[in-house]
């Protein structure tokens, strides 16, 4: 009885057994993979799929040229400007995207929206916690009636005062010495460099050496494709933690959170503060930010955020007025005739 009982336990789990009972489950998983991915394809309260494969959408969602390539399917289905990309994860979840203004604005209005956490915690890995862009629910909504009052009028215009000086320092000092000399620049990285720099001073009372605003921006190039983009599509990246690429975008954070520690020393320690309501202070001083690890993840996060999207758009209008010299010429004209009144509006 015990001899024939072991024979029957030994062919149960012998190694071929096993292999082809692993070999059923996964062919089993991928069934159902597929057919889940066929029917949110075909079903009609869907999107349509981008052109191509899994591979390829895989491979432009990778690439830092993805947004344009993504523009470029959107422009070329002007009937549906709203598709899916087809990514290895789970087959339940959809990956849509949304080149359509007017439907980008009803989600982001739209009170029950939420932010897909499998995306945005990886900035926390550069913030250091949770922070507004990385948190749904009451706590979000706290942090952010906090910091509300940062984003008055009156501090608008002294930004946008304090952006114009800076602005201007540069037309003397690059842009006219570049057409004095026949020599090129990047208008991106000049227009990041001018934004952070007064971000750095309105919003945090910290005026920013040219240096280290070059250094902060470097620093900030190896840490977020890391973290924002390479760790958001590959599950597996951050096992990837020896690779040089990764340990240097790790020092790359170290030296960001390190800034934005020099910055709220800076603050502590001045005797007198000029402007109330900035973003530093409402977040140094409110409840809703209690430790010092939440003070710095949002500083960090407002210092991110803050100055990109402004700089971009600035770099993309300078360079559509620069290939259009007649739509220059029309902007130029209505800027003069506008009155006082309407420049201090603007």
């Amino acid at each position: 009885m015990d001899f024939s009982s072991n024979i029957w336990t030994q062919r149960i789990i012998s190694p071929p057994s096993g292999v082809l009972a692993a070999s059923l489950l996964l062919a089993w998983i991928y069934m159902g993979y597929v057919v889940v991915r066929v029917w949110m394809k075909y079903d009609k309260k869907y999107p349509p799929f981008a052109p191509g494969g899994m591979w390829e959408h895989f491979n432009i969602v990778t690439t830092p040229t993805s947004p344009w390539i993504f523009l470029d399917i959107a422009n070329n289905h002007r009937q549906n400007r709203v598709f899916q990309l087809s990514l290895p994860a789970d087959p339940t979840r959809k990956n849509i995207l949304v080149g359509d203004p007017g439907i980008i604005r009803t989600i982001l209005t739209d009170p029950t929206s939420v932010r897909p956490m499998r995306f945005y915690r990886h900035m926390r890995n550069i913030t250091g916690g949770a922070t507004m862009l990385t948190m749904n629910g009451h706590k979000w909504y706290a942090k952010r009636k906090a910091a509300a009052p940062a984003f008055s009028t009156n501090h608008v215009k002294r930004m946008t005062r304090v952006a114009l000086e800076k602005t201007e320092a540069w037309i003397k000092d690059v842009l006219m010495a570049s057409n004095n000399n026949n020599s090129s620049f990047d208008v991106g990285e000049e227009m990041l460099l001018v934004v952070l720099s007064a971000l750095t001073e309105t919003a945090f009372e910290y005026k920013m050496p040219s240096h280290e605003v070059k250094i902060f921006r470097e620093e900030l190039n190896f840490a977020l494709p890391e973290f924002t983009r390479k760790s958001v599509t590959n599950p597996l990246r951050p096992l990837w933690c020896f690779t040089s690429e990764r340990r240097r975008a790790q020092a790359a954070v170290k030296y960001l959170r390190k800034t934005v520690q020099h910055i709220m020393t800076t603050y502590r320690n001045k005797k007198e503060h000029l402007n109330t309501g900035t973003i530093i202070q409402l977040v140094m001083e409110s409840d809703a930010f209690p430790t010092e690890e939440e003070k710095l993840a949002q500083l960090m996060e407002f210092l991110l955020v803050g100055h990109d999207t402004t700089a971009y758009n600035i770099s993309w209008t300078l360079l559509c007025l620069a290939q259009h010299p007649e739509e220059q010429s029309k902007l130029r004209d209505s800027l003069s005739n506008l009155s006082q009144e309407n420049w201090r509006n603007s």
